[in-house]
Order: C-alpha cells, then structure tokens, then sequence
C-alpha cells in the first residue's frame, strides 16, 4: 500500500494525474504561483524567499549560469520530507531516473515552480514550501498530512528537448 502512495505522490508532485487546474484546486492544491518572470543566477551558501513565500537556500550552485524560466522542460532528481525529517518520496529511489517536467502547475506544485525558476544544471536547493504551495488542507494519503510545511532538496540535472508539435 506504501508503494501503491508513493508512486500516486511522485504523479501529485507532478500533479499530471490531476489534469486540469480546476481540479488541483478541489484537493488543496494551490496553481496561482508566482515565479520570478527573469531569476538572476545564485550562489552557493544563498538563502532568499519566493514572491509566494517559498524558502529556498542554495545548496550547491550551477556550474554555469543557464538559468530556468517558467514553463521550461526539465529533469531533476528530488527528495521530498515533512519539517520532522520523515522522507515521503526520492526521484532516485522511486523512478530511479530523474524527473522530467515542466516548470509549471500542470506540470507541479506551486512551490516547487516559485523555487526552481532561476536554477541551472547542477544546481541544488532546498526548498521549504507553505501548504498553500503544496498540498494544502487535502494532504496527500497517509504521506503528508493536512496543511504540512514540505521540504524538497532539488537537483537540476538538464534540460530536456520537447517535441515539436506537428
């Protein structure tokens, strides 16, 4: 059963079993972010706050300034937890393989949006987002409970090339 909630919470981070962003609203789920429309390139050791009020340190920088904006397509390897430590769900454990997807709330939540717009390849931060930029009063299953702070140590790893539409 832990499995089966996993695997249904790494699809809510992603929010694409969602669909529509009707619908993340009906289960808490906030989809009016408010990324930096131009985020500047950060360092190593910086801490600041999002326009929505997502904490985000800089734990290692880019190697390189290429820097994400809204509605890019990219991959990343994550670690979700509560503010208790408790590990709800590992990119590396649970897809063994990076997520891909787009910087924006049909692809994720809030949070998550707000605090990896700017970020480049090989950077990581963590991320401390608000429930109401992350599963707010619905939670998520027995993984995350109603109106939980969650953290997320991200890791940019590239970009990814969409298809051309035809």
């Amino acid at each position: 059963m832990r499995t089966a909630l996993v695997t249904l919470l790494a699809a809510a981070i992603i929010a694409v079993a969602c669909g529509d962003g009707s619908s993340l609203n009906e289960v808490g789920i906030t989809t009016n972010c408010n990324p930096e429309s131009n985020a500047p390139t950060r360092v190593a050791g910086e801490t600041f706050a999002t326009a929505g009020g997502v904490d985000v340190v800089v734990v290692t920088a880019a190697p390189e300034a290429n820097p994400a904006q809204e509605n890019d397509q990219i991959a990343a390897h994550f670690t979700g937890s509560l503010t208790d430590g408790t590990v709800f769900s590992d990119s590396r454990e649970l897809l063994d393989a990076p997520l891909e997807f787009a910087l924006n709330t049909e692809g994720v939540i809030c949070g998550w949006v707000e605090g990896v717009v700017g970020m480049s390849p090989g950077e990581v931060r963590e991320l401390t987002i608000p429930p109401e930029l992350a599963y707010g009063s619905g939670g998520f299953g027995d993984l995350i409970p109603a109106d939980a702070t969650v953290m997320f140590v991200v890791e940019m790893i590239e970009f990814v090339e969409t298809e051309p539409a035809e």
